[in-house]
């Protein structure tokens, strides 16, 4: 994934060979979704290559209805667009400060820094000089 300033971009989904029959491919993709949607986001933008789009269409992605020429590594993709609900409980600026400094994708468990703000912060304030 990467995230731009209103939409997530799907980078490359791969399967080995032997799995390619499994729900592998699906459980990714929910779990991609998911966590999309708790960052906030609610678009989702991907290039799928043009054999797989009807996959990309099971998520509710659809293709852009004005197609721009898309072609590099030997193949023809269209461009996929998947519009959702942001997560109830998206991070936004308005979430509990610890959550928001927790590290990426582990919100919803207290890290190091939760612990430490149970201590009294012991370190001395520096005044500007006038």
């Amino acid at each position: 994934m990467r995230f731009f300033a209103d939409f997530a971009k799907i980078e490359r989904l791969a399967v080995r060979r032997e799995h390619r029959h499994s729900t592998i491919a699906f459980r990714m993709v929910r779990e991609c979704v998911k966590y999309v949607k708790r960052k906030g986001y609610t678009k989702i933008y991907g290039q799928a290559q043009e054999q797989i789009v009807d996959f990309w269409s099971r998520f509710g992605a659809k293709p852009f209805a004005k197609q721009r020429p898309l072609a590099f590594s030997d193949h023809r993709y269209t461009e996929m667009l998947f519009e959702c609900d942001r997560d109830p409980e998206a991070i936004t600026l308005a979430s509990d400060p610890y959550v928001i400094i927790r590290p990426e994708g582990d919100w919803d468990r207290a890290g190091v820094l939760d612990q430490s703000a149970t201590r009294e912060a012991t370190a001395p304030t520096l005044i500007a000089a006038e």
